[in-house]
């Protein structure tokens, strides 16, 4: 499979920055692991079908960093294990499929980063129309006929309330209006 480079770096991209990682390369025989060159002179073996948020092996092999990793060097002193080495049995199948669901776990989350900053676009927009949607200053004219239109029906409940109680009979003279 010849997803190692381009693939394989942008997964990557999201693991820890504990280190600058000048060089990545994948085995010929495994296609769930790689292998990073570390800035400190560290080789961390991936495989991804053991673990995906960190390295299941690091091994120190010199004192500066890291440029280039040919896994398949005899003369190199890392010390792989068999398991590491050698492919298992539907590896490749759940790799791919391990790929595929990274691309929809990261589509999901784009399309719901949209969806979110979306809402907050549509919902600052409301705020601002409801804030530029304040009803105009009312006119000394309307509030003096607002004002006197509550005291009539002041009055006029006032009556009905006084001639509920028998205080008042409708021969009565009216109330004063002002």
């Amino acid at each position: 499979m010849g997803f190692y480079t381009p693939v394989a770096s942008l997964y990557l991209c999201r693991l820890p920055p504990l280190s600058s990682l000048p060089v990545v390369t994948g085995p010929p025989t495994r296609p769930a692991v790689f292998y990073l060159g570390t800035a400190e002179g560290n080789i961390d073996v991936w495989d991804l079908l053991d673990r995906s948020h960190e390295a299941s092996l690091t091994q120190n092999i010199s004192t500066s960093a890291i440029t280039c990793v040919y896994p398949w060097n005899l003369s190199c002193p890392l010390e792989v294990p068999w398991t590491l080495r050698n492919i298992s049995h539907g590896e490749v199948s759940s790799v791919s499929s391990y790929f595929e669901r990274e691309d929809r776990r990261q589509e999901y989350q784009v399309t719901r980063v949209s969806f979110h900053q979306q809402n907050k676009q549509k919902l600052e927009a409301e705020e601002a129309e409801r804030k530029m949607a304040q009803p105009p200053e009312p006119t000394t004219e309307e509030l003096e006929a607002t004002m006197k239109g509550l005291w009539v029906e002041y009055v006029e409940d006032e009556k009905k309330f006084l001639m509920e109680l028998g205080l008042l009979e409708e021969s009565d003279e009216p109330l004063p209006e002002v």
